[in-house]
């Protein structure tokens, strides 16, 4: 029997390029798998057809800012498949302009507009399928975290102060949850996703230096956190940080 038989799982965020890797690790270990995507149908549908041989998948327009199409999501997965087994929250905003730019050039608005996707996206998921997620039970739930923003940077200060936001909201959730539901953070160092189409080969070349690995993560080893603890083989872990970097930020 496969790792992830007879269990349903939403990978909200499905179509980028950790979440698309999530989705193949979910239906090649038997989980009947539902991803949500915010615009792109035409990646989302390539996706699904790509990987419609290996397992049971579906793709579903979501937009997590809106709390009633977060209800709706919820309420069409609890009427088709009855239980969420797994729930993997990756959607976020990306702007180059954003991340770039420094702290104090930017607005309040700037900073709260990332926070309504990223933090008000996570808060919209749950607060939705929290319920079908206890129903379900033993269920687990993983957010994705960034290490700048357990540690600090030099820059992102919008994304950092959201995505800081979302792993303390997630770290308290493990205790209101429990014992129903397991709740855990990814935090993410370089992975080779679409911020590192904003950066040029020196600097590229500049933070694999600075990583004991010497290389940019690939979204298939990220992924392959998420899965491990969405998995019953983390069924003792909640409340925690697992950091994927490749050993940029060493925890002392």
């Amino acid at each position: 029997m496969k790792e992830f038989s007879g269990r349903v799982c939403l990978v909200i965020g499905g179509s980028g390029g950790v979440g698309e890797a999530l989705v193949e690790i979910l239906v090649e270990r038997g989980c009947t798998t539902i991803f949500t995507y915010a615009a792109n149908a035409a990646k989302a549908l390539g996706i699904v057809e790509r990987l419609r041989g290996s397992g049971s998948i579906e793709a579903l327009r979501l937009d997590a800012t809106d709390y009633r199409d977060a209800q709706r999501v919820a309420e069409y997965i609890s009427k088709k498949h009855g239980s969420l087994n797994h729930l993997a929250v990756l959607h976020g905003l990306s702007r180059a302009d954003l991340w770039r730019a420094s702290w104090d050039s930017l607005s309040l608005e700037d900073y709260l507009e990332v926070f309504r996707v990223d933090f008000g996206g996570f808060f919209n998921v749950v607060k939705a399928f929290k319920n079908l997620l206890e129903r379900s039970s033993p269920a687990s739930l993983v957010a994705i975290s960034s290490t700048p923003a357990l540690v600090g940077d030099i820059e992102g200060y919008p994304y950092l102060a959201a995505k800081a936001a979302v792993a303390a909201f997630a770290k308290s959730l493990a205790y209101t949850l429990a014992p129903r539901v397991r709740v855990n953070i990814v935090a993410l160092g370089s992975i080779e996703t679409r911020w590192i189409e904003w950066l040029d080969e020196k600097t590229i070349e500049r933070i694999k230096a600075s990583i004991p690995l010497k290389r940019i993560g690939k979204p298939r080893e990220a992924a392959e956190a998420i899965a491990f603890l969405l998995s019953d083989r983390s069924s003792y872990i909640t409340g925690q940080v697992l950091i994927v970097d490749g050993g940029e930020v060493v925890p002392t």
